[in-house]
């Protein structure tokens, strides 16, 4: 179960006042994965207090690694000089984005018109289409370094001899 694996103290357990790391226990994880795929089939009649804290914070855990991507591309976005002082923007707080859904804050920056009192002179009726959006997404895909970028997780991974490229 994965809310068994998301701290250390969970790697170790003590016997007599003497911590002993479950690693170091001969066939350990063997025996463990053996009982867990005999039982996989079963459900316990109650679940433990502690075990639906750590389900709790194993999840509450997975849901702020989705907040915290949603909150860095709305950052990214408050970033364009030309949208800085927009209105569509700039009514949503950090406490408002935090409450709104990820597809809400994605159409805000996709449908954002830019400030008027930022634009130049040949700038003023001039439409870029998804502009913001663009510019934000540059900036969040900076903010990883070449190899570590999660999107590519989802794609195929590059074979020997090849090499991946973005179009």
């Amino acid at each position: 179960r994965q809310w068994e694996k998301d701290e250390a103290s969970e790697a170790l357990f003590s016997i007599c006042g003497v911590a002993i790391y479950k690693d170091t226990i001969p066939l350990y994880p063997n025996i463990k994965a053996a009982l867990t795929r005999m039982h996989k089939e079963r459900i316990p009649e109650r679940v433990s207090r502690s075990e639906k804290a750590e389900m709790r914070k194993f999840v509450w855990a997975e849901l702020m690694k989705c907040m915290y991507v949603k909150l860095k591309l709305a950052y990214c976005a408050s970033m364009h000089p030309k949208y800085f002082k927009s209105e569509s923007l700039k009514s949503e707080s950090l406490e408002d984005m935090v409450r709104m859904h990820f597809k809400d804050v994605l159409a805000a920056i996709e449908h954002a018109e830019p400030a008027k009192d930022a634009l130049f002179e040949h700038e003023q009726n001039q439409v870029v289409a998804n502009e913001l959006l663009e510019f934000a997404l540059m900036k969040f895909e900076d903010t990883y370094e070449d190899q570590d970028e999660p999107w590519w997780l989802a794609s195929d991974q590059p074979m020997d001899g090849e090499k991946r490229g973005m179009f």
